[in-house]
């Protein structure tokens, strides 16, 4: 009850102190504002919540060393009309001591690292309803520099350009997210399911090793850009969906195809409205049905973000009570109130 009550007090001080973007920090018995996200995360205690508001926070690199849970108002622009998109100029990087953390609803508008710079080990990170500009498990994109981190879950995520999962196979995943250029560094043990690689043209995987692709859509036009090295071993993509003409295998990258299609096309005009190769908030990646989506083997209702066990969210809004609209009259009544009206909608997940 007393989280309850905290968190509709949230929503309240928001309403009336939205133009001063206030962070707020909260746990079980308290609740303290910040206007910087570094500072409320230095402030922050293990296991507290950190709601942050719609607008621009300059965070330059903040590094999270403990168990934290941070929520913005959502990345997507379509979604976030109410409350705006929360903005994070800078990167994020998580330390030793931020087990079990969560982040959701932000842009990010650098980088995600998942390592610990003193070779400490890093696990159980979820990594929810972002939009980053890259995302990677190795200290600056340093190409095949192994990484530590474990059971790490990015779910129906954006990642504007470069992903580098930097050789690491300790059981980490990527669901239904949108992929949008090169993915480096592939270990088995790394799965990727209910995914879009939106990379037509160009190597979309790079030194890939026995990695694994299910119910995942690819852009790709051309066989030979869709896996650049194969290591060791084979990769095995089961149920997926391409864009160039043949799935026939290539020297030096044998690869496992099960229940595959090559569509010999443009993937995109499979979608109900994609217009350009670049991830785009108005786009939706949802499958029109037609009858081009009778041909073949392949199980559409499965195929794609909104596939799988727990499809995409349309707008990719966050797991907490989503602000719809806000009214702040311009002037108190007669009797000197000021009626601020705040429609609240409850979320399902």
């Amino acid at each position: 009850m007393k989280t309850l009550l905290l968190f509709c007090a949230f929503f309240a001080l928001t309403a009336v102190v939205q133009a001063q973007s206030v962070i707020v920090v909260q746990n079980d018995t308290s609740m303290h504002t910040h206007h910087s996200l570094n500072e409320a995360v230095a402030a922050a205690s293990d296991g507290d919540y950190i709601y942050i508001p719609g607008g621009t926070f300059s965070v330059n690199s903040l590094n999270i060393d403990k168990r934290l849970n941070i929520i913005g108002a959502g990345h997507n622009s379509q979604a976030t009309q109410a409350t705006g998109v929360t903005i994070l100029n800078g990167s994020i990087s998580f330390a030793t001591g931020s087990d079990n953390s969560m982040i959701q609803g932000l842009y990010v508008t650098n980088d995600i690292n998942l390592t610990d710079y003193t070779g400490g080990r890093i696990s159980n990170i979820f990594i929810s309803r972002c939009n980053m500009d890259r995302m990677s498990f190795a200290p600056s994109f340093q190409w095949n520099t192994n990484d530590n981190s474990e059971n790490v879950l990015i779910k129906e995520c954006v990642i504007r350009t470069q992903t580098d999962v930097a050789n690491n196979s300790n059981h980490n995943v990527f669901e239904n997210c949108i992929l949008g250029s090169t993915v480096h560094n592939i270990e088995g043990g790394v799965q990727f399911a209910n995914c879009i690689f939106l990379k037509e043209n160009g190597t979309v995987l790079s030194t890939t090793n026995s990695g694994s692709f299910v119910n995942c859509v690819f852009h790709v036009r051309y066989r030979a850009d869709l896996v650049f090295s194969n290591g060791n071993q084979p990769s095995l993509f089961q149920n997926c969906l391409f864009g160039c003409a043949s799935l026939a295998n290539q020297t030096a990258q044998d690869n496992f195809f099960f229940n595959c299609y090559a569509f010999n096309g443009d993937v995109k005009l499979l979608y109900e409205s994609v217009s350009t190769e670049l991830y785009n908030d108005e786009h939706q990646y949802r499958f029109a049905w037609n009858d081009t989506l009778q041909t073949g083997a392949l199980d559409f209702s499965q195929l794609g973000i909104y596939g799988g066990m727990d499809p995409y969210k349309d707008g990719a809004i966050p797991m907490n009570p989503h602000v719809e609209s806000i009214y702040v009259p311009s002037q108190t009544d007669g009797q000197g109130r000021l009626t601020i009206q705040v429609n609240v909608q409850a979320q399902d997940r």
